[in-house]
């Protein structure tokens, strides 16, 4: 066969890890006809060159010549430094190269999505053909790799582009995929929801985040020695606790800022600074008072006395102020 178009398809249905049967569906002829393609015993008809070609996301010469341009290593090399250079353009011109040379390389996959986003961040055009070339190696991909953490981040970013694309219904599918903490469902919401929507779900979603930080930084109190450090993150704990409440108004979030105010107290009480203990101490109740929350004041004093494994010093300082009427 000239130009070695049959070996040359077969290298390109390889790598595409496409079969001789999805591609003479989607040409209208039989398998064995491209079986026979393949083996140099006939020719595929030149007017059938084109379909092909759009098949495999690529121009009729690349039929005769599929040459690859170094290695997938050289290629990532390349792509990294035209994202570092913020050359959006260039790099999702490359990455359409390269990731029709390396179709199953996860990385150059999400390094195409990630140029994809940012052209169109700038406001550039992207040839649909090139959107939908993307997409369904995305597809692809995702059935193939095994890198966790490199799973999420081309999940999230074919999110967004389907979302931006208006196939709602494709990427909802992938949405609940999408889990950790750098590529979050939360961030995916600017893409999915628009409006008065998506103004309460971004709300939700600080209010989250502000809860997370809140904490991680009481888990760090307790497992720090008691001291200044301790009562920073404390107070670092009930800002981020209240201002998850002001996100959301959850009556949920005051009980947890009053818990660390209450601690803050006991801490300095562990401290041995009595005086200071009793004026947070009255801090926290005022508080509740102010927040109409006064109710959950009581219960957190009654239940904490109540329990056995409360520490001396909070035990010392709920009695005494108890006993003050503070």
């Amino acid at each position: 066969m000239n130009f070695n178009i049959g070996e040359n398809l077969k290298f390109l249905r390889k790598e595409n890890a496409v079969s001789q049967s999805e591609l003479a569906e989607y040409l209208g002829v039989k398998p064995q006809t491209v079986s026979k393609w393949e083996r140099a015993v006939c020719a595929p008809d030149i007017a059938m060159l084109p379909e092909i070609a759009l098949f495999f996301g690529i121009g009729i010469d690349e039929l005769f010549s599929p040459k690859k341009n170094g290695s997938a290593k050289e290629a990532l090399n390349v792509l990294q430094k035209l994202y570092d250079e913020r050359k959006w353009r260039e790099m999702a011109e490359k990455a359409l190269i390269y990731a029709r040379e390396f179709p199953r390389e996860a990385r150059i996959c999400e390094k195409l999505l990630n140029a994809l986003i940012h052209v169109e961040m700038c406001g550039e055009h992207i040839a649909e053909k090139d959107i939908a070339f993307a997409v369904n190696l995305a597809k692809r991909v995702l059935n193939e790799c095994n890198d966790a953490l490199l799973k999420q981040r081309i999940t999230y970013h074919l999110c967004v582009i389907l979302y931006e694309k208006g196939r709602t219904e494709e990427a909802d599918f992938y949405y609940s995929d999408v889990n950790c903490a750098s590529y979050g469902r939360e961030s995916l919401d600017m893409y999915k929801y628009r409006g008065h929507e998506l103004v309460k779900k971004l709300r939700e979603n600080n209010a989250v985040w502000y809860n997370m930080l809140a904490m991680n930084f009481s888990r760090i109190a307790y497992n720090t020695d008691v001291g200044e450090e301790s009562l920073a993150c404390l107070r670092k704990s009930y800002e981020f606790f209240y201002a998850a409440y002001e996100c959301v108004e959850s009556r949920g979030y005051l009980r947890m800022c009053l818990l660390s105010l209450l601690d803050i107290a006991v801490t300095y009480e562990m401290m041995e600074r009595g005086a200071e203990a009793a004026k947070s101490f009255a801090e926290a109740r005022n508080f509740a008072i102010k927040q109409e929350i006064e109710e959950c004041f009581d219960d957190i004093v009654e239940k904490a006395l109540a329990c056995n494994n409360l520490c001396e010093a909070a035990r010392r300082l709920y009695e005494r102020m108890r006993a003050e009427n503070v």
